[in-house]
């Protein structure tokens, strides 16, 4: 049976903010739901509220940079995704900027490139998680 993806967790670095958001804003015009951590009100428990996020969605959109691969929450978010069942073919890497030492795991996954220049970068990370529903269902 199919299961759509419509609920998407969007991972990145404060770093590339600017691009998260119009990432973000592109993907909710072709209707997805997208959760960032903008959405995390002053005071809230930071922690609880990225684990019911990731509970939430169905898919993961991680925003590859130098900056992300260096945070240690992007760190987790990664080993998350990669351990959790339901995100088996759920996880869309997105490389907005050249980045060395990305992780080996991540090196065998179809990439989509954002780097500057780009167009119609959220119409091609909306196309991938389409094809990921088919994926990701069994």
């Amino acid at each position: 049976m199919k299961h759509d993806v419509k609920n998407v967790y969007l991972s990145f670095s404060r770093r590339d903010e600017r691009t998260a958001i119009r990432i973000a804003k592109e993907l909710r015009s072709l209707g997805f739901v997208v959760w960032d951590d903008f959405q995390i009100a002053a005071g809230a428990n930071w922690a609880v509220q990225v684990a019911e996020a990731l509970e939430r969605a169905d898919a993961i959109v991680l925003l590859i940079s130098p900056e992300y691969l260096a945070s240690q929450w992007a760190q987790r978010e990664i080993e998350y995704a990669l351990s959790t069942a339901k995100y088996k073919g759920r996880v869309i890497p997105v490389m907005l900027r050249p980045t060395r030492d990305v992780p080996w795991i991540l090196e065998t996954f179809q990439r989509i490139d954002a780097t500057p220049g780009r167009r119609n970068v959220g119409k091609h990370i909306a196309e991938a998680l389409r094809s990921s529903a088919e994926v990701g269902s069994h």
